[in-house]
C-alpha cells in the first residue's frame, strides 16, 4: 500500500474498498495473530534483560549469548543489530547497558550483512545533516567499537578521511612525531579495511602523507620512522589497488617526496615500499614500472626522466 497507493508517493494508482478489505484481512491474519517465533522470543528476552541488568555481563553469560547469536536468522540478527544500536545511541541509556552492548555488539555487527550496516552508517549520517550531536558522537562510538567505520556514507567517510590526512601531515612534521602519528594512523584503518573503503577524491592526498610517513625523515634514530606507525603504515599500502599503486609512483616525483629519496635511509625504506607494492600489483605495466625503480633505488628520484620508465607508466601517470 505504501509503497504504490499511498500519497506520498507520486502515482495514478486507486485503491478499491474490497482490495483494501483484503489487505486488512491479510494484516490481522500474518500480522496481528501471528504467534512470535522462538528466536523473536528470545531476542525481545535478551533486550528487556540488557535494559533491566544493572552490572557488566561476566565472561560466562557473555559465552552463553554469543552462542545463541550464531544460530539466529538474518532477519532476526539484524533487527536484534538495529535494536542495540537504536538504545546505544539513546540519550535515556546508562552507563552500564552501553558497556554490555559494546560486548555483544560486534558478533551480531560481524554476522550481520552490509545492507543493514550501510543503513546504520545512512543514520549516523542523519544525525550529521539534522544537528543531532549527542547521538552523532554514540554513533561513531558505536561504529568504532564495532570496527565499521568504512559503512559511514561517502561524503562523511571523505571529509573524515581528508582531515585524518591532514592531522597526519601536522602530526609527521611536529614535535614527537614518533608517538603522535600511531594514534591518527589508527583511525584512518577504521575506515579503510579494502581498496574500496578509500574515496577517489581523497586517495592521492591520503598515498602522499602516508608515504611521507613511510619513508621517514632519513635520521638515525628508528631509522626516522615512528616505530608504531610502520606496520599500519605498510597495513595501509597493501590495501591500494592498482590506482592507488600508481598514485603511489607518481607520488615518488612530487617534490616534497623526491627530495626525501636523496636520502640513504629513506632509500632503504623506498625499497621496502616497492617490494610491498610488487607483491600486490597487477598490471604488468605497472609491475616492471616498480622493477626499474627496485633495480636501482639509489638513482630512483631521478628515473622520471628516463623514456623508458615515461612510457610505462604514460597510462597511469601524465607527465609534463
Amino acid at each position: 500500500m505504501r509503497n504504490e497507493v499511498a500519497a506520498s508517493h507520486p502515482n495514478v494508482e486507486s485503491i478499491g474498498g474490497f482490495e483494501l478489505l483484503g489487505w486488512l484481512q491479510t494484516c490481522i491474519k500474518d500480522v496481528l495473530q501471528d504467534r512470535p517465533s522462538d528466536s523473536a522470543i528470545k531476542i525481545r528476552a535478551l533486550v528487556d534483560n540488557l535494559k533491566a541488568k544493572t552490572d557488566v555481563i561476566d565472561d560466562l553469560t557473555l559465552g552463553r549469548v554469543t552462542t545463541e547469536l550464531k544460530y539466529l536468522s538474518l532477519s532476526h540478527l539484524h533487527n536484534l543489530l538495529i535494536t542495540i544500536f537504536g538504545i546505544f545511541v539513546s540519550a535515556s541509556s546508562e552507563q552500564v547497558l552501553r558497556k554490555n552492548i559494546s560486548q555483544i555488539a560486534p558478533l551480531v555487527w560481524e554476522c550481520a550483512s552490509d545492507q543493514v550496516k550501510y543503513k546504520i552508517g545512512a543514520q549516523i549520517d542523519g544525525y550529521r545533516t539534522n544537528l543531532h550531536d549527542e547521538k552523532l558522537e554514540k554513533g561513531i562510538e558505536f561504529l568504532s567499537i564495532v570496527g565499521g567505520r568504512m559503512y559511514e556514507s561517502l561524503p562523511a567517510r571523505s571529509m573524515a578521511l581528508e582531515s585524518l590526512a591532514d592531522q597526519l601531515k601536522d602530526k609527521h612534521e611536529g614535535r614527537d612525531n614518533y608517538y603522535n602519528e600511531p594514534a591518527v594512523m589508527k583511525e584512518i584503518l577504521q575506515y579503510c579495511k579494502s581498496s574500496t573503503d578509500i574515496p577517489k577524491e581523497v586517495l592521492p592526498s591520503l598515498v602522499t602523507t602516508i608515504l611521507r610517513c613511510r619513508l621517514g625523515r632519513g635520521l638515525s634514530y628508528q631509522s626516522g620512522v615512528s616505530p608504531g606507525g610502520r606496520p599500519m603504515y605498510d597495513q595501509f599500502l597493501k590495501l591500494l589497488d592498482d590506482d592507488g599503486i600508481a598514485s603511489c609512483i607518481a607520488n615518488l616525483f612530487s617534490p616534497e617526496i623526491n627530495s626525501k629519496l636523496q636520502n640513504r635511509i629513506c632509500q632503504m625504506h623506498l625499497k621496502a615500499v616497492l617490494e610491498n607494492l610488487k607483491s600486490i600489483v597487477i598490471s604488468e605495466r605497472l609491475r616492471d614500472s616498480i622493477d626499474i625503480l627496485l633495480r636501482d633505488v639509489p638513482n630512483a628520484s631521478v628515473a622520471s626522466k628516463k623514456k623508458e620508465f615515461r612510457e610505462l607508466t604514460a597510462p597511469f601517470i601524465k607527465w609534463r
